[in-house]
Order: structure tokens, then sequence, then C-alpha cells
């Protein structure tokens, strides 16, 4: 590049600093490109959970629609007092997975998630 032109020091160094600046760039747009992603992956995840929810509070006001009462934020120990078979563990764990609004099998894997710390001890 410059040093071509010009054989000095100086137009050495500078052609040095523009190839670390180039190099220094790429690694940046690189960064970016794991940080979209893991945007992506966080946006996803509260979708997810923003839907399960969702479908909860849809469930607990049609319940109350049907039985005319005020809707309430049900607790576990409600939902299992209304369960007909609650001393199975797979009814359990349906039911400790519905409420956190996780997956069965997150409560099963041997993760240490802080998403499914506390609905597998509440389950065990």
């Amino acid at each position: 590049m410059l040093s071509a032109v010009l054989n000095t020091e100086q137009a050495i160094l500078v052609s040095i600093a523009i190839m670390e600046s180039f190099v220094l760039l790429q690694k940046r747009k690189d960064g970016s490109n794991s940080l979209e992603g893991k945007i992506d992956q966080l946006r996803n995840e509260f979708d997810q959970k923003l839907e399960c929810h969702t479908t909860r509070i849809l469930e607990v006001l049609n319940r109350s629609a049907q039985s005319g009462s005020l809707p309430g934020t049900p607790s576990i120990q409600s939902n299992f007092a209304m369960s007909k078979d609650h001393s199975k563990v797979q009814t359990i764990q349906a039911m400790v997975a519905r409420y956190y609004c996780i997956a069965i099998q997150d409560l099963k894997i041997s993760t240490r998630a802080k998403s499914v710390v506390l609905p597998r001890q509440v389950a065990i």
C-alpha cells in the first residue's frame, strides 16, 4: 500500500496501523453478529414465555367466566387440589411445568439454568 510507494519507516508504520484498523473492524463486525444471535435467542425465549403466560391467563378467564366468579391468580396448591390423581410423579411434574411455563423435559435435564432451578425444587 503506502509503504510500497513511499519506502520510509513512517509509511510502513502507517500501513501497519491501517491493516490493524481493518482487522479490528472485522472483529467488531463478527462480535456484533454473535450479539445479534443472542438477542434473537432472547427474543424467541421471551415470545415462548409470553405465549405460555397468555394461554394461562386465557384459561383462568375462561374458567372464571364459566363459574361466574371473579378471576384470581391460581396457586400451585389450588391446581394440586383440583387434580384427580395427584399422587403420580408425572402429574406433579406436568402441573409444575405448566405453572412455571416450562417444558417437562426442562425439569428432568441436568443443567442448572436459573429458569428451572425453582420449578425443579418445587416438583421434588
